[in-house]
């Protein structure tokens, strides 16, 4: 039992495998189950979960309960009509036992036989008195039962009945000399159960002609998984070689199923040995629905199977038959075989070349075959030659009904048999169309490198589909870049190319034509004709998206054929020269040529093998750069108008390129305006291959704001700003490779974003490795709303009051809905109480003109101190998001008691050379010349206006005037073509003018008559 791939060497017994998803016995089925093995030799019987086609004995609670008390060998029973179990010395033995109930002959499950608790402990041997003598041993007629068995068996069961030993009898006389059999089943309904040990120099079980829905289970109840179980609970071990075989089933025998068991035997005799033998005796009537269910074959050097016949009743024989032997229903499920040396495995005809006549009619007969859930760990078999194989099939017509080999793991020890699986059909047709019932389908290979590991011939029309294959299977060399379709060299699958020996015709398969390559943005999946390849695994992992190229091969060299249409593809990646991990398959393909878009999982996929147990296509742990890594192959199945899908051979290989982390980029938004005055400021992030939009949140963003120079309000107060994501949506159509991400500022801003490495992920799960670049990422948003004039002198007492205006600039969004300002008045304590005429002024929906404010002082008997200072604060709210919360500038009303005023002076000067300053544009010698009133000027003529300022105000006391706003009419003049010029810091009465200008280009409309 030790070897690498079992890390656990004591037994406890638990179930061993699990019910596929998919039921893969129908050849026709293009499905895909899902593959479980047995992960530690400890694991055996927990609760069957696989549906198996037996009919077992009624389990109803019986009425006549026979319970055994004595270990003895021998002891019959005193009176076989009294229902009781009691011998001449006043005990039950089981002989004693199973006496009554065949006396009994009751209905199913009416008579159970038990043993006693108190009486016989946990894990008893019978003692050690000889077995074998007619004393202890029941009579049987004829004492041939088996080809083998010409002395009867120790105990002789022909009725229905329960037997449940408890793991309390041991039933092992192996110690004894002559060939017995130790339990002869030869009847209706009945039930073996929890019996360990049964050994004998011969076999442990015989299933008699007249056995009919028989079932012998080691663990009934799931007692051997219990803490304390006996150390051989569900076990038969032979300690030498005289125990020979486990179960022999004679012809007849119907519904029997063999469950829950972990044997070894080590008999190397070829001829007799074997852990289930197919007896079969003249007349040679076939049995029918065998099961082994959950039976574990450790180590051991006996044949797996072996099959006899008889010329006679009488036992005259031939041990190494195979003809006669017919068996209408065989199923081998949730088996563990494992290490098994030198003996032939499952061999169902002569391991010969089956093309000689001498040994054509040497096989067993079977229908509806299935080999299904399976471990077959480290198994070297016997026979090297091409003739020698795991599983040897029926050959030529032997084989019949609907026959599965699924969902099973197949790895081969160092050295061994030549194929897996070997099947020689009956066809001699070059067309090789006629359906041989046969799918191969989910399996795993590993190991078998001397030919074929599948190997076809003359069968006709078999499905093999979605197999895999380790590292360790022959095949084409590397870098696979011709199909597998030769004989000669070691392929993983061979349909043979001989004209009268193909299967399946020798279909030629499509296969890639150019490097595979992760969808990206260099490499996108094509907008439309891209075939999406299944993902096997349902989203159990994570996958990383590729597409390659394929095409049909129609060159029909080496008696192949081109595939028919339409076809399913199945895909395939191995890391050097196999094909380790199936990819999923697309049906219905048609044409020539075709795309397929594949998932290839992202981290870690077990193998079931013990060589290579695992494979990465894309490394995902911290670090690794997302590179896939290995080959893509295809295999092509061709179902149309066919008894049942045809499968070729292997393709050649393609590499996989590209990175499945994600490449970032961000930039601002096609098509977005940069400088805008809308509040929605659109980046777009694209992602080389699709990210897993569950990853990308607000934080993963870093938001960069900078004051707009002379046009943000509080560049001092950067807080006021306020930088934030809005929303974060995929794109529609762009398969979550594009994302628009939403940003708004409250006052005018440069605005850009950022993401570092590692923050988003993509669908595979995978982080960006590097920083998103741009090289466009920033725009700038100005606030749409303004306030004319922020400042002015307020008359304290005068009636007319002075007017501010709320509006939006020329070029902002229309209001979809009212825009509500909330003005509130801070002045210092003692001054004249400054009032709006409204606290609430209103821009209503649709609306583009501005709103007025009039802003009065109140009178006082006491002058207030010139350019005392008020301020308005006004908050902004609206449904409408472009404007809600923007910041507001504050409104500053300065108090005179007396009115300041000021005088401008605008002159019109052209043809200067240097219009910097004042001084350059009015100087002659710069050929500045004043414009007259009057003068006609030209369209397009550069003109500066220069404004003179002058305080002009009368008062008792010198009168400084601070904050002046020179304003134009004509709003298209200044910075912000609102007509501003500037402003004057402070003049005072006594002060020279000060001077402000503003050059621009004139327009038809201003040199139009009348104007």
């Amino acid at each position: 039992m030790a070897d690498s791939y079992h890390p656990v060497r004591a037994y406890s017994p638990a179930r061993a495998m699990t019910e596929p998803e998919n039921d893969v016995r129908t050849p026709g089925r293009l499905a895909r189950g899902r593959l479980m093995v047995i992960g530690v030799v400890s694991a055996i019987f927990a609760a069957a979960v696989v549906v198996v086609p037996s009919v077992v004995a009624n389990a109803d609670t019986p009425t006549i309960s026979l319970v055994v008390n004595s270990n003895a060998w021998g002891g019959s029973d005193t009176d076989l009509t009294d229902s009781k179990c009691l011998t001449s010395t006043g005990v039950c033995t089981l002989r004693a036992a199973i006496e009554q109930s065949n006396a009994i002959n009751g209905d199913p499950g009416q008579v159970s036989i038990t043993v006693d608790p108190d009486k016989i402990a946990i894990g008893t041997v019978m003692p050690s008195a000889t077995a074998n003598t007619s004393a202890n041993n029941m009579p049987i007629t004829p004492a041939h039962i088996t080809n083998a068995e010409n002395s009867g068996a120790y105990f002789n069961v022909t009725a229905p009945v329960t037997i449940d030993l408890g793991h309390r009898l041991q039933v092992d006389g192996s110690a004894n000399g002559t060939e017995y059999a130790a339990f002869y089943l030869n009847g209706p309904d009945i039930q073996l159960l929890n019996a360990d040990q049964v050994l004998t120099n011969g076999t442990s079980f015989v299933v008699g002609p007249q056995a009919k829905n028989v079932l012998i289970s080691g663990d009934s109840d799931g007692g051997c998984q219990q803490v304390g179980a006996p150390t051989y609970c569900g076990k038969i071990i032979a300690s030498s070689t005289r125990s020979e075989r486990f179960v022999v089933f004679r012809e007849g025998a119907s519904n029997v199923t063999i469950s829950n068991y972990q044997v070894t035997y080590s008999y190397t005799d070829s001829n007799w040995g074997g852990i289930f033998v197919f007896d079969s005796y003249l007349p040679y009537t076939a049995m029918n629905n065998i099961v082994i269910d959950n039976v574990q074959v450790i180590g051991g050097n006996t044949r797996l199977t072996n099959f006899w016949y008889n010329g006679a009743t009488d036992g005259t024989s031939d041990s190494s038959g195979w003809n006669n032997n017919t068996i209408n229903g065989l199923t081998f499920t949730n088996m563990l075989i494992q290490n098994l040396s030198s003996q032939l495995a499952f061999q169902f005809r002569e391991a010969s070349n089956p093309g000689n006549t001498t040994y054509a009619t040497r096989s067993a007969t079977i229908s509806d075959l299935v080999i299904e859930n399976n471990a077959f760990i480290d198994n070297q078999g016997n026979g090297t030659d091409q003739y020698h194989a795991f599983i040897t099939l029926p050959s030529g017509t032997h084989l019949t009904g609907t026959n599965s080999i699924s969902n099973n793991v197949f790895t081969r020890a160092s050295s061994g048999n030549y194929y897996a699986i070997y099947y020689y059909g009956p066809v001699t047709s070059s067309t090789s169309l006629p359906p041989s019932g046969l799918t191969i389908n989910n399996n795993y290979f590993n190991g078998y490198t001397s030919g074929a590991t599948i190997r076809m011939e003359r069968a006709g029309l078999v499905t093999v589909m979605g197999n895999t294959f380790g590292i360790s299977t022959g095949s084409q060399s590397a870098p696979g870049t011709n199909e597998e379709y030769t004989d000669s060299a070691s392929v993983m699958f061979n349909t043979f190319h001989s004209p009268n020996y193909s299967t399946n015709q020798s279909i030629r398969t499509w296969a890639p034509t150019a490097t595979a390559w992760v969808v990206s943005d260099e490499h996108p999946a094509p907008s439309s004709g891209a075939l999406e390849v299944e993902d096997p695994l349902n989203g159990a992992m994570p996958t990383c998206p590729v597409t390659v190229q394929v095409s049909k091969i129609t060159v029909t060299d080496n008696n192949s054929q081109a595939p028919g249409s339409p076809v399913t593809l199945q895909a395939y990646w191995t890391k050097k020269q196999t094909a380790e991990v199936y990819l999923g398959q697309v049906t219905g393909v048609t044409g020539s040529d075709a795309t397929l878009l594949l998932q290839l999982p992202v981290g870690t996929i077990p193998l079931h093998d013990g060589i290579t147990d695992t494979a990465t296509i894309v490394d995902s742990s911290s670090g690794s750069d997302g590179n896939p890594t290995g080959f893509i192959r295809l295999q092509t199945h061709v179902e149309d108008g066919l008894a049942q899908p045809e499968s070729s051979q292997y393709s050649r290989m393609v590499a996989v390129s590209g990175t499945c982390r994600p490449v970032l980029k961000i930039k601002q938004a096609d098509g977005m305006e940069d400088l805008t005055y809308g509040r929605d400021l659109h980046f777009t992030l694209t992602s080389s291959v699709p990210l897993d939009p569950n990853t990308i949140s607000t934080d993963d963003f870093n938001i960069t704001v900078t004051p707009v120079d002379n046009v943000t309000i509080y560049p001092d107060q950067p807080g006021l700003l306020n930088p934030r994501i809005i929303s974060i949506e995929s794109k529609p159509g762009s398969n979550d490779m594009e994302f628009d991400i939403i940003v708004q500022v409250d006052d005018s801003a440069n605005v850009s974003i950022a993401v570092d490495a590692d923050k988003v992920a993509s669908t595979a799960g995978l982080t960006n490795q590097s920083a998103a670049t741009s090289t466009d990422n920033t725009i700038t948003f100005i606030n749409p709303l303004v306030v004319s004039p922020t400042s002015f002198t307020l008359i304290t007492g005068e009636e007319s009051g002075k007017q501010f205006t709320i509006g939006t600039v020329s070029s902002a969004p229309v209001p979809n809905a009212d825009i509500v300002f909330t003005a509130t008045v801070d002045q210092p304590d003692g001054t004249p109480m400054v009032s709006l005429s409204t606290n609430n002024p209103v821009i209503q929906q649709n609306q583009t003109s501005p709103v007025s404010v009039t802003v009065k002082a109140a009178a006082t008997d006491n002058p207030v101190e010139a350019n005392t200072e008020t301020t308005i604060k006004l908050a902004v709210k609206s449904s409408d998001p472009n404007y809600n919360g923007l910041v507001m500038p504050k409104v500053t009303p300065y108090l005179f008691s007396t009115d300041p005023t000021i005088q401008v002076t605008k002159q019109a000067y052209t043809g200067m050379t240097d219009m910097s300053t004042v001084e350059n544009i009015t100087n002659p010698g710069n050929g500045g010349v004043l414009t007259p009133p009057g003068t006609r000027l030209m369209d397009g003529q550069t003109v500066c206006f220069v404004y003179t300022v002058t305080n002009t105000s009368k008062d008792n006391w010198p009168t400084s005037l601070k904050n002046i706003v020179v304003t134009d009419s004509d709003t298209r003049l200044g910075p912000n073509q609102d007509g501003v010029i500037g402003t004057i810091d402070i003049l005072g009465m006594d002060d020279p003018p000060a001077q402000l200008f503003w050059c621009t280009s004139l327009m038809p409309v201003d040199t139009t008559i009348g104007n």
